[in-house]
């Protein structure tokens, strides 16, 4: 009998192929496989045996390969499957942050020393007017500025959004009795140049003010502010579980909604979440904001970006979660119900902070305008962000008062 043609690889190669359809594609199964290979080809077939070397040589790179693969591909899933495996690792993900976030605050409950401090140091937030992104600007840069000096952050603002976030701990003083802690006669405030325009007065204020406890007025949106505390930062504005386990039944009745465009579909791979922040509202409506500089991402932008994310990570392959304030223009202008990988999370049930969970726990985010969108970036963890890169628009009112390279980060990529 001639061993050798009995033990063809392309044969064997052929036998992996059907045993791969009854699922054996365990990484123990294809090594097994791999080692029977290597027998047959050496000990049936016989060293001195030339043509059978020579088959050797040229089948054994494929079955190799095919076999390498085998070993360390995914067996397919379905879509339930993908749905519930995403769902898993965000439940594993907000409660790792959650356990960061309530240590955390534990640890600035046993260091705050306000009562009867001998020189207090304090640094006085007055006001963060504006939206959940505004506040969070605010409330970084106060943060950040406050550790570079070695002060201790102060609300003199009763806020209730502070209690959206487990992590963050900065005691609340009305003016009067901020004076009194601080037994100074006034409190000297700081404004600044612009509303993302990086001042190294105030961020260096001491300089100027020397050991006098301050107030910072303004918006502060610069990232330089409070960047280089970043795990604290994110640590300090991590959502209540409340919060973040709404945005995960969000996402999972998302995914659970995209189950018939996918029913059927197989993936070796669970998809990459990216999370798409449409602004539209009061910047597209009105008037005064329009010719102030404001203006809203182009269709074109948002468009192209989710073709480069989607060829960026073809063999992963990507979900799209979009987050919006105008539900009726993602689905019906921009047609994103045409995609069956794209889903509108946002509805009117959900809060701000809720849609602003959702962008922190995706892996890249495509922001078009606005604060919200940018601290969706900010707070996830994923350097793959996008921006408008023509926003604000040129020689407006409102571009005097940015600075791109203070209000976006440079790791961010600009698009459009």
């Amino acid at each position: 009998m001639d061993y050798g043609q009995d033990a063809n690889p392309s044969a064997l190669l052929r036998l992996v192929k059907e045993h791969r359809k009854l699922g054996l594609s365990s990484a123990k199964a294809a090594l097994l496989l791999l080692a029977a290979f290597l027998v047959a080809s050496f000990l049936f077939t016989g060293v001195g045996n030339a043509r059978s070397l020579r088959n050797f040589a040229q089948q054994a790179p494929n079955v190799i390969s095919f076999l390498t693969r085998s070993a360390f591909e995914s067996p397919e899933i379905t879509w339930a499957q993908v749905t519930s495996t995403i769902t898993e690792k965000l439940q594993q993900k907000i409660q790792t942050r959650l356990e960061k976030a309530r240590r955390y605050h534990e640890s600035l409950s046993n260091s705050i020393h306000l009562q009867n401090p001998t020189t207090p140091r304090l640094l006085f937030l007055q006001g963060s007017g504006g939206r959940l992104g505004n506040f969070l600007f605010c409330t970084a840069s106060l943060i950040g500025i406050a550790r570079r000096n070695q002060y201790t952050p102060i609300y003199l603002i009763n806020d209730e959004r502070t209690t959206l976030f487990t992590g963050l701990n900065i005691e609340i003083l009305n003016r009067t009795d901020a004076l009194r802690l601080t037994r100074q006669t006034t409190l000297p405030e700081i404004s600044e140049k612009g509303a993302a325009i990086y001042s190294d007065y105030i961020a260096d204020f001491p300089l100027q003010h020397g050991n006098q406890s301050v107030i910072l007025s303004g918006f502060l949106q610069s990232f330089k502010y409070f960047h280089a505390f970043r795990d604290e930062i994110r640590t300090a504005l991590t959502f209540t579980e409340a919060i973040l386990t709404q945005a995960v039944q969000s996402i999972n009745d998302s995914l659970n909604a995209l189950h018939g465009e996918n029913n059927g579909a197989m993936y070796r791979r669970v998809p990459r979440l990216v999370g798409i922040h449409v602004r539209r509202g009061d910047i597209t409506a009105a008037d005064d904001l329009k010719n102030f500089g404001f203006l809203g991402a182009t269709i074109h932008y948002v468009m192209n970006t989710i073709r480069l994310v989607r060829r960026l990570h073809r063999n992963s392959g990507t979900v799209f979660l979009v987050v919006t304030d105008d539900v009726d223009y993602c689905l019906n202008v921009l047609q994103l119900r045409t995609f069956k990988d794209v889903a509108v999370v946002s509805s009117k049930d959900n809060p701000p902070a809720v849609d602003l969970a959702v962008l922190s726990l995706t892996e890249t985010v495509i922001m078009t305008v606005g604060t919200f969108g940018w601290w969706g970036g900010y707070l996830s963890e994923s350097e793959e962000v996008y921006y408008y890169r023509k926003w604000p628009k040129k020689k407006s009112r409102l571009a005097k008062l940015v600075e791109r390279r203070d209000y976006f980060l440079p790791t961010w990529h600009g698009w459009v």
